[in-house]
């Protein structure tokens, strides 16, 4: 008896707190946006010599189909990785395009949080002083953070991106991963 009690009450809690999520936001739906964000990406497997940390910026669009779903396409460029511990320099640029699922669940009228999952498609190539040499790869893309809303049409978020494989420049390395943390900006129209 106890248990059908239960479920019921787990049923209700989650029907509420969908209808109520739909709610919050019901004038943001079905609305293009534009993101920005600005942080820092850590390189797990950069060649040896290099440093492991550098700059993010990323652009991207979206669609609000509903408060709580969109789609994002966006695009990571990757500060460069400088090497010159001699006689041999160097220099790593990377960059990934990606199309995202977002969820969001809004918290409050303020924060929500949100959650990503799509594909990355990630590039990287090496200038060096005795050559250059390229690699992509397609990876899964995840990612999610806190969004909090200025106004209905404008929010400043924080997220965390793992980018996932960008391929092998270095033989005595693995395949190279890189995540980022950033803030940045969200304008709906």
């Amino acid at each position: 008896m106890l248990e059908k009690y239960t479920i019921k009450v787990i049923t209700f809690s989650f029907l509420s707190t969908f209808i109520v999520t739909l709610s919050f936001a019901d004038d943001i739906a079905d609305q293009p946006y534009f993101a920005a964000d600005w942080g820092i990406a850590n390189y797990s497997t950069a060649p040896i010599g290099y440093p492991s940390q550098t700059v993010m910026t990323r652009i991207a669009v979206g669609y609000l189909f509903i408060p709580t779903l969109a789609a994002e396409l966006g695009y990571s460029m990757f500060g460069d990785l400088n090497n010159n511990p001699g006689t041999v320099s160097g220099t790593i640029t990377a960059s990934s395009l990606q199309l995202a699922i977002v969820g969001n669940l809004p918290l409050s009228s303020r924060f929500s949080l949100f959650g990503k999952i799509g594909l990355a498609g990630n590039n990287q190539k090496i200038d060096s002083s005795v050559g250059s040499m390229s690699e992509s790869a397609n990876s899964v893309l995840i990612a999610g953070g806190l969004q909090y809303h200025l106004r209905s049409q404008l929010s400043i978020r924080a997220q965390y991106d793992n980018f996932g494989n960008f391929g092998k420049l270095d033989a005595s390395t693995g395949d190279m991963s890189v995540s980022a943390f950033s803030l940045g900006v969200v304008a709906i129209f």
